[in-house]
Order: structure tokens, then sequence, then C-alpha cells
């Protein structure tokens, strides 16, 4: 049984390897997630790979019921084990953000098909002027694509780990499929599959911001890679009962 999303939305994601889920944070959570981020970063406007493990927001959000039963709900009733995060400070014309190439999300964690997930909390409002995800629907279906995959952080020489290199592995763009370039507003969900192929531009806009928390799950008793920076592990999630937060 479904617990947040429609049978029809379920099936809309597994037929096209995205959902778009209007206004499933409010104002005010997309606030607190914005000012807690900006105290941890203090200045430093990389992309944050452990922000769950800095900022208690964060935590809340990844663990909590909201985005925990949309996982669920896309994984077929098995539990979403939340195992890390992404959080992209795309402020205008930013020298520590370089947007992202053409990937999957899979050639990090190396999961099965359809095991891993990757909800995209929108904080600011997007289109193709700040750099919203370009996407090419139906792409997952092809699975796993060859990819040249590169090293996207380096630690810099005061041990602080940052974006050097556009996002992704450069994977083969299916060639028969169009692009769609998204559009979507604060307090939304962008629903990915793992094996979704998409791509975001760096954002060039004189004023506006772009940033989007990426919240990363794994089906119940699924194996995957941690990852050497972005050291992803399974999580507490709200309902189970060694449940602390942060």
């Amino acid at each position: 049984m479904n617990k947040y999303l429609t049978d029809g939305q379920v099936e809309f994601f597994h037929q096209n390897g995205f959902l778009h889920v209007k206004g499933v944070f409010t104002e005010q959570e997309c606030v607190e997630a914005i000012e807690s981020a900006e105290k941890c970063a203090n200045g430093h406007y990389t992309n944050y790979l452990d922000m769950h493990l800095r900022s208690p927001v964060v935590h809340k959000i990844l663990t909590g019921k909201k985005t925990c039963d949309i996982a669920d709900d896309i994984f077929g009733g098995a539990r979403g084990i939340p195992c890390g995060t992404g959080y992209f400070f795309c402020k205008p014309n930013n020298p520590l953000e370089h947007g992202s190439v053409w990937h999957q999300d899979n050639y990090a964690p190396k999961a099965k098909f359809g095991a891993y997930l990757n909800l995209g909390m929108v904080l600011d409002d997007a289109d193709a002027s700040n750099g919203s995800l370009k996407i090419i629907p139906k792409s997952h279906l092809l699975g796993d694509l060859p990819c040249k995959p590169k090293p996207n952080f380096e630690y810099n020489s005061e041990g602080v780990l940052v974006q050097v290199a556009p996002i992704g592995n450069d994977c083969e763009v299916p060639e028969d499929l169009p692009i769609t370039q998204l559009e979507y507003r604060r307090g939304d969900i962008i629903c990915i599959h793992a094996q979704l192929v998409h791509k975001a531009d760096k954002n060039q806009h004189p004023t506006r911001w772009r940033r989007k928390i990426y919240l990363d799950y794994i089906k119940d008793g699924e194996p995957f890679w941690p990852g050497w920076t972005a050291k992803r592990r399974l999580l507490e999630r709200y309902d189970s009962p060694k449940y602390k937060g942060l």
C-alpha cells in the first residue's frame, strides 16, 4: 500500500526513470534547511557530500517520514534506507561549483538495478537560466551504460574536500531518446532512478541561486559501494526503534 505517492506516480517513475512531486516541503522547512547548511558551510560554497552529518536539519529530512515514505513507495513497499546526501551550493558563478556532465548516479554506489534512489529536494526555483536538471526519460531502461569515470572532488591545501570537476562519469548518451529540461519550485522533490541519464549545467545566472539536497536511499538488504569521498553508510530512519536523530 502506498503511503505518499499514488499508484500512477509510481508507475510513471518506473516507466520514465524520474518523477516530479510538487509541494512536498513547506517554505519554512526549506528556509530552515538553507540556513542550517549556510551555518555549516560558513561561506565555503563547494558541494558537500556529507551535509547530513554536519546539519541536524538535513539529517532530519534525510531520515524523516516524507522522504522515507516516498522511497518506500518507489521500492514497492520495501524499506528505503537512508545512506547519504549531496548538498549543492549553486550560487551565481560560484568558482567551487562546476555543474555536471551526463551521468547515471549508479556509477558511484554500484547497486543492483532498481535498488538505489536519489531524491532531489528543491530549495530554489530552477529552470534553464540557473541550470535546472536536464534528463533523458526512459534512459534508465538501458541499464548501466559505458562511461569514463574521473575524480570529481579533491582535498585542497587546507584539507577540505572541494569539487574540482563537473560531477558525473561522462556516460554514453543514447542518441534515440529526447532530452527534457525540467523546471521546478522550492519545496518540490525530483525522484531520480539510479540509471537515469541526466546532468545540470553550471549556474550562470547573475543573481539566482540553485540549491538542492540530493537524498540517497538503498532498498533494504541490498549491497552498495560506500565510496571514498561520499562515505555512504546505512542510517537509522524515523520509524526505527533505535532512531535518535543527529
